[in-house]
């Protein structure tokens, strides 16, 4: 995005967001991206691809045994605490 007010003011409200969940942020690290190497292997096998960012997301989210909230519940299947706050 080009600089300008726009910017600033998206940039202003994401650091408010991250400043509202103390900075806790979850990376997608070496154990993040094994976990996903496998679901990645596992999601093939069975013939059944997903795009890779949600698979990078769900190898987080299975690391670190917390919950995810998602629209597209069916690309996180692996995921036993996954929420659809569209629906709950």
């Amino acid at each position: 995005m080009q600089a300008g007010k726009k910017r600033l003011e998206l940039a202003a409200a994401f650091e408010g967001f991250l400043n509202t969940i103390d900075q806790r942020v979850l990376s997608f690290d070496v154990a993040a991206s094994g976990m996903a190497a496998g679901l990645m292997a596992s999601r093939k096998r069975r013939g059944r691809a997903v795009e890779i960012r949600d698979t990078m997301i769900a190898g987080i989210v299975l690391v670190h045994h917390a919950m995810l909230a998602a629209r597209n519940t069916e690309d996180f299947e692996e995921i036993p605490a996954i929420i659809n706050p569209w629906v709950a």
